[in-house]
This record gives structure tokens, sequence and C-alpha cells, in this order.
């Protein structure tokens, strides 16, 4: 059985005042990488991964569900 394809990642280009190029990744906002032409580029995009970003925005995501259910122990009054 195949894997699923990720989503795909959106990038944007932008020209710097030396002439070279970015890549910027529109999901993980990075610059994936910095060229002197903005064709060579792709094959940055092409091997860039956000894994380590949707890793940590849903350890995030636990936890404030987490700690949102509990009291503090301070708070609670003895019967």
């Amino acid at each position: 059985m195949e894997a699923a394809a990720p989503s795909a990642a959106v990038y944007s280009h932008r020209r710097n005042p030396d002439a070279t190029f970015d890549s910027i990744c529109h999901r993980c906002f990075s610059t994936v990488a910095t060229e002197s032409s903005e064709g060579a580029l792709a094959k940055h995009e092409q091997q860039h991964e956000c894994e380590a970003l949707a890793q940590a925005r849903a350890l995030m995501h636990k936890d404030s569900h987490m700690s949102a259910g509990r009291i503090p122990a301070a708070s609670v009054d003895a019967a």
C-alpha cells in the first residue's frame, strides 16, 4: 500500500537587493533556500519538509487541552 502524499506546501519567491532569490515556505514560514537564479529554488522546495513544525504544533495543541481541564490545587476548597 502506498503512503498518502503529504499536503503540498506553497512557496513565495522574493528578490533580494544582491539579486539573489529566496524561497519562503507558506506552511512554516522558513526561508527554504537562497539562490542566484529563481529557477534553482525548485530543487530545494521539492526537498523541504515541515515535519518538525507539524509535530511541535501537535504537542502544543495536546498540552493546551490537557492543562485546560485541570484545576490548580490551591483553588480547591477543602470539604
